[in-house]
């Protein structure tokens, strides 16, 4: 039987990171027994979830406001971030700490390295991190990608971005993708073979995801999920929720937003359980989509077509034909049905689809 290393963005404090890190490795047990998730220490992602990263020590009236702020909630950052750490303890950290200077010592203790999914190709997020383009391991053959994502178009790859991916992309043996934009990359940049495939968290259903979820004891809400503060999101969200004389409840990861009485971090776990049980959802989230399409929610969704990391979005809709789900689209009809029997089919295939790539490279 082999023994399968994943690499992916399991230590970020992020819910889709380490949902979709959770589903590759609970999908792919349901395969090989042996599956890893290596903890593997990013210098930049490990940064970047400081308490005071780098670019707070640079000494401006800015950065002095930002970090009088972090003091400020310093509690709640500490309680949030023990929510995280116990997640990933229980779930998801399989084996020591290893750093860029000591992951090589792992090559032969697995069989197929896995990278993905999440913007794991991204260098402007790694730091140019060759790691994550699986570097270390000499053998190619054990080199593999699952729902990997550039996060980035061709056309906004710098030419140092494009050499970096051109010559790392050649680590791998077979390439799977989330993005059709990421397979367009790849064809101009290198000569791998790769395919698309879902973002792991839609590999597993709804009754999956409830075994670990905590259901809230709230009941007939409106869910608001938002990546970042949007006006219009939130006011499509409040005249939703007057309209159906419902309450809202507003997942957030900015501290400063918490003075709102509605607004709350769930752990992973609660967080699940909340979008179980909305009876809408609101969300500008790749992620919110997600687990909206794969719990039959009446959900809206909303992005910004132009942004360069945005294409996941209008992809999943597409594949899924919910294209009206956009906010601009939907408008007022709240309760516009949607064909489920047909949603739910088109994501069984595309977890087939998964099954079988993975069994390929697994088995």
């Amino acid at each position: 039987m082999k023994k399968i290393g994943i690499l992916t963005f399991h230590r970020a404090n992020n819910y889709g990171a380490l949902l979709q890190t959770y589903a590759l490795k609970r999908f792919l047990k349901s395969i090989v027994l042996k599956v890893f998730i290596i903890n593997y220490l990013c210098d930049a992602i490990e940064n970047y979830y400081k308490l005071f990263p780098k670019s707070l020590l640079k000494f401006n009236i800015k950065n002095l406001i930002r970090i009088i702020k972090r003091f400020l909630f310093l509690p709640l950052i500490v309680y949030f971030n023990f929510k995280f750490k116990k997640f990933k303890e229980v779930y998801l950290i399989d084996t020591l700490p290893f750093t860029c200077n000591s992951i090589s010592s792992i090559e032969n203790k697995y069989d197929i390295f896995i990278t993905g999914s999440d913007q794991v190709f991204n260098p402007q997020l790694t730091g140019f991190d060759k790691n994550y383009f699986l570097d270390f391991v000499k053998d190619k053959n054990k080199c593999f990608s699952y729902a990997a994502s550039f996060g980035l178009s061709y056309e906004s790859l710098t030419e140092q971005e494009k050499m970096f991916i051109n010559q790392n992309l050649q680590n791998f043996k077979y390439l799977s993708l989330r993005e059709k934009q990421g397979m367009d990359i790849v064809n101009k940049l290198s000569n791998i073979k790769s395919e698309v495939h879902i973002d792991p968290t839609l590999l597993l259903n709804k009754q999956d995801w409830s075994k670990i979820s905590k259901i809230p004891k709230e009941t007939e809400f409106v869910l608001v999920y938002l990546m970042n503060n949007n006006k219009k999101i939130m006011k499509y969200a409040d005249e939703l929720a007057k309209n159906k004389k419902l309450k809202i409840k507003i997942i957030t990861l900015k501290f400063r937003e918490l003075i709102n009485k509605n607004t709350f971090m769930p752990s992973p776990q609660e967080w699940l359980g909340y979008f179980l049980k909305a009876k809408y959802i609101v969300t500008n989230s790749f992620h919110g989509l997600c687990f909206s399409i794969n719990f039959n929610k009446q959900f809206f969704v909303d992005f910004v077509p132009t942004n360069k990391r945005n294409s996941r979005f209008k992809n999943l809709l597409e594949l899924t034909n919910l294209g009206e789900r956009l906010i601009d689209n939907i408008g007022t009809d709240y309760d516009k049905p949607i064909d489920w029997s047909n949603v739910n089919k088109i994501i069984e295939q595309e977890r087939e689809k998964s099954l079988n790539y993975l069994k390929s490279i697994a088995l």
